[in-house]
C-alpha cells in the first residue's frame, strides 16, 4: 500500500483515555485498545492521569502507552492535555471504564475517507458481569450510557466521548475542549463543529465500546445529577440554534413533568411491594421504580441547580477560553 493510499483508508489516530483512580479497570481497558485489528503503526495510545493516587500510574507502566500528567482537574484539562499531545491525524476518545472490541478503530476510521466529514461516533454497549447490581441492570435497560440518535435533519445532538473520534484539525480550530464547563464539554463540543464549524458528524454503528456502568445507588444518583446539570448548560448555550431552541418555561414544564413522574414512581413501588407475595416477581421487579425515583429526583435536582447557574438560561456560560489556545 504506497503513503497515500495508507493515509486515505488508514489515517494515524491518537487514542486518547483519561483516568483519574480507575487502577480497577485502566488494565483491561488498554489491553482492549492494544489488541486492536488497526494497522499498530498507524495509531497510539495516550494517557493522561488527572492526579491518580491510588496505583493508577504504577499500573500505566507495564503497557506499552504513552502517560501525560495533567493535574488541573477536570475532563476537559484533561483531554485538552491528550489532544496537545496527540500526534495522529484523527484523536479518538474513549474512558478509563470502556472496552473497545477489536475492530473499534477500524470501523471508527472508515467514514474519514469522505474529507467533508470532521467527527464520528461509535455505538456504545453495556459490559455487565455475570451477576449485575440493580443499577447495572437499570442502566442497561434504560440506555443512559448510548449515543444520541441522528435527527431528522442529520444532525447529531450529542456525541459522548465513551466513543467519538475527530479530526484534530478540527479540535484545534473549535478551541479544544471548553474548561469552563463541568460536565457535557463533550457534547459541546460535538454540537460546536456542526453548528458552527460547519463539519458533518456521523455515525459508525459496529465501532463498538463496552461501557462499564456505574454499580451503586449513590454513584447513578451522582450521573444523573451532573446529566441535568449539564443539560441545562447546553441549554444555555445553545438554545438560539433552531436545531436546539428551548426556553426557561419549556425547561419549567419538563420539570413539572418530571415531580409527576415521580408521583407515579412511589405509587408503583408502593403496588408492587402490596402485590409481590402473589406475583413473586423478585426484588429487581420491585426495586425498578425506585431506581427510577432515584434517577429522576437527581436529574430534576441538577436541572434546578443548572437553572440558578444559567439565571433561568439567560446567562451563557463562557466560550472556551484564551487559555486553550
Amino acid at each position: 500500500m504506497n503513503d497515500a493510499l495508507a493515509t486515505l483508508t488508514t489515517p494515524t489516530i491518537s487514542v486518547v483515555v483519561i483516568v483519574l483512580n480507575g487502577s480497577d479497570s485502566i488494565g483491561p481497558c488498554l489491553e482492549a485498545l492494544i489488541r486492536q485489528t488497526y494497522a499498530p503503526e498507524r495509531y497510539e495510545i495516550i494517557v493522561v492521569d488527572n492526579g491518580s493516587t491510588d496505583g493508577t500510574v504504577e499500573l500505566l507502566e507495564r503497557h506499552p502507552v504513552r502517560v501525560v500528567h495533567e493535574l488541573r482537574r477536570g475532563y476537559a484539562f484533561a483531554r485538552n492535555a491528550g489532544v496537545k499531545a496527540a500526534t495522529g491525524e484523527i484523536v479518538a476518545f474513549t474512558d478509563a471504564d470502556c472496552f473497545a472490541e477489536a475492530d473499534w478503530l477500524r470501523e471508527l476510521a472508515q467514514p474519514y475517507c469522505d474529507p467533508d466529514v470532521g467527527a464520528v461516533g461509535g455505538t456504545v454497549r453495556s459490559y455487565l458481569p455475570a451477576a449485575p447490581t440493580l443499577v447495572e441492570a437499570f442502566i442497561d435497560r434504560g440506555k443512559f450510557a448510548d449515543q444520541g440518535a441522528p435527527r431528522a435533519d442529520g444532525l447529531l445532538p450529542f456525541l459522548v466521548t465513551r466513543n467519538v473520534s475527530y479530526r484534530k484539525a478540527l479540535l484545534e480550530r473549535a478551541g479544544l475542549f471548553d474548561v469552563h464547563l463541568p460536565t457535557c464539554e463533550d457534547v459541546d463540543m460535538s454540537r460546536r463543529v456542526q453548528l458552527v464549524l460547519g463539519a458533518t458528524a456521523v455515525m459508525a454503528p459496529r465501532a463498538v465500546i463496552r461501557h462499564k456502568h456505574r454499580d451503586t445507588w449513590k454513584a447513578l444518583a451522582g450521573f444523573m445529577r451532573r446529566d441535568g446539570y449539564g443539560e441545562m448548560l447546553m441549554a444555555a448555550r445553545w438554545k438560539i440554534y433552531p436545531a436546539f431552541h428551548t426556553s426557561t418555561p419549556r425547561e419549567l414544564r419538563n420539570l413539572l413533568r418530571q415531580c409527576l413522574a415521580m408521583a407515579t414512581y412511589i405509587l408503583s413501588f408502593v403496588y408492587r411491594c402490596l402485590r409481590w407475595p402473589v406475583d413473586r416477581k423478585g426484588v429487581s421487579h420491585v426495586a425498578h421504580p425506585v431506581l427510577w425515583l432515584v434517577a429522576e429526583s437527581a436529574n430534576v435536582r441538577g436541572k434546578i441547580r443548572g437553572l440558578i447557574a444559567t439565571r433561568l438560561l439567560r446567562y451563557v456560560p463562557e466560550s472556551a477560553g484564551a487559555s486553550q489556545r
